[in-house]
């Protein structure tokens, strides 16, 4: 047991340390892309650069997966490190250049911290399509229920209308949130039953 918790300590603070050096902000570099686009040299320049940053998104994403399949099998949490669960999914989020809000959700809610994955959630909704952003939520409220986890679904649909408001969006009234909405409170009320 000792072990596992110095190869965790060990983990967590070299992604710290990754993370203050700006070491994996620096890796995926923000490209500047011309307005105008002059000749095929340009472009072939900008593919190459955009082909390495992704070699070294997956190089890191890589890194966590294996972290994270090392805690599965040495670590107390039978779906491995909260820590590592979320360290993942923020990296895929802040890195990936097509978001996968399916494995995105898939690890915030091995972690349960709720506010954080609501803050993702609205972050996501004010960038994808208008069409999306419900499905974003019903996903993420569907994990949790499957999880069995009745409190922290509650919480970030409550934590999700609240930053929403703050941020003057407009929460889904979509048929599917209606539903999810629906499901939650016959839920609520087979829990206090």
């Amino acid at each position: 047991m000792g072990r596992l918790l110095v190869g965790r300590s060990l983990l967590c603070c070299l992604w710290r340390h990754l993370l203050k050096g700006k070491f994996l902000t620096t890796v995926m570099p923000l490209i500047p892309v011309p307005q105008h686009l002059l000749d095929d040299d340009e472009m072939e320049q900008i593919f190459e650069a955009l082909g390495a940053a992704k070699i070294r998104v997956d190089g890191c994403s890589s890194f966590l997966k294996a972290a994270l399949k090392w805690s599965v099998e040495f670590g107390a949490h039978k779906s491995g490190s909260p820590e590592l669960h979320v360290m993942l999914a923020e990296y895929i989020y802040s890195e990936s250049s097509e978001v996968d809000m399916v494995r995105v959700s898939n690890h915030f809610v091995r972690r349960n911290s709720p506010k954080k994955f609501a803050s993702v959630l609205v972050n996501f909704m004010g960038k994808c399509y208008p069409d999306e952003d419900d499905l974003a939520i019903a996903w993420a409220i569907l994990m949790y229920l499957a999880m069995g986890n009745l409190r922290d679904v509650n919480y970030l649909m409550d934590e999700i209308k609240k930053q929403l408001e703050s941020n003057q969006l407009v929460f889904p009234q979509s048929d599917l949130i209606q539903f999810i909405i629906y499901l939650l409170q016959t839920g609520l009320l087979k829990m206090k039953s």
